[in-house]
């Protein structure tokens, strides 16, 4: 079997949406559109994955594991066991999620 990955991807592509603001010196409310990256999961084989990776336009890429002791993102996090808890959880419920979906590579919105 091949091994599975999870990488988030950070997409060129700007979405737009439309915020509400309130100014609490003047009590004014104004509302406007801003510009936001739009974030993908993807989970499969590195094969699927690449091919998958032809068909956007990628600006960052972060791979979504478990981190090992030691590591810069585990010395980062406050609390490395109980984010690696939720990672890992987060990890099985994609293979699950796969597996569903008959192996095919996964592409989640997030943020």
């Amino acid at each position: 079997m091949n091994k599975l990955i999870c990488f988030d991807w950070t997409l060129c592509d700007k979405v737009y949406s439309t915020f509400k603001s309130l100014d609490v010196s003047t009590g004014i409310k104004s509302s406007d559109i801003q510009a936001s990256k739009k974030c993908l999961r993807v989970f499969g084989t590195k094969k699927q994955i690449k091919e998958v990776q032809k068909i956007y336009d990628i600006d960052e890429v972060y791979e979504f594991k478990v981190e090992k002791e030691g590591s810069y993102w585990y010395k980062i996090y406050n609390d490395p066991e109980k984010e690696n808890a939720r990672v890992s959880q987060k990890l099985r419920e994609y293979h699950k999620l796969y597996e569903l979906n008959n192996n095919e590579v996964l592409i989640l919105r997030i943020k």
